[in-house]
């Protein structure tokens, strides 16, 4: 439900938006052409000289953007690393930052302290962190989450706490 799960973050084609980790792309396909008259689109993207994963992950990506120039100029690609100057867009510069079943990953490479701070240093006051993440039972252990991908929902809002943010709603349109 990509239409509804961004109009709950409260995305406007004037915006300032970061993704974090997107991956092969698949939400870059909608923000990119919103974004590219009216917004800025940043892609925190894996670093280039990390883990072989990461490398082809951003090298697919990167692909992407290059085999449709006119639908994917306008997109800024950042990077998540490294972990001790962590920059994923210029500081207070973002309305809206993005995590899309993330927060697993993180949890497993021992980054999601440093991404969610990441993620608050690049917003404005009174911006949006918007999250989607597979949901797990809340009895599942931290152990549990890493494997499967499913995270509790308070994990999730603990961690988000723990770098600054505030709960402001909750959405069951991906439940």
């Amino acid at each position: 439900h990509p239409k509804e799960t961004l109009e709950f973050f409260g995305l406007k084609e004037d915006m300032t938006v970061v993704e974090l980790a997107p991956g092969g792309g698949w939400y870059t396909e909608i923000l990119a052409p919103l974004l590219r008259e009216r917004g800025v689109y940043y892609a925190a993207h894996y670093d280039a000289n990390g883990r072989s994963y990461y490398r082809r992950s951003l090298g697919t990506y990167l692909q992407k953007l290059g085999e449709n120039d006119e639908l994917y100029r306008s997109v800024k690609v950042t990077s998540l690393a490294p972990l001790d100057s962590m920059r994923v867009a210029p500081p207070e510069s973002a309305d809206l930052v993005l995590a899309f079943r993330n927060i697993h990953s993180w949890m497993r490479s021992d980054t999601l302290s440093e991404t969610f701070n990441a993620a608050y240093a690049a917003l404005k006051t009174g911006g949006v962190f918007g999250i989607v993440q597979h949901r797990a039972k809340d009895e599942r252990s931290e152990e549990q989450m890493k494997a499967t991908g499913y995270v509790t929902e308070q994990s999730v809002i603990a961690a988000a706490k723990a770098a600054g943010f505030v709960l402001d709603a909750r959405s069951e349109v991906n439940a």
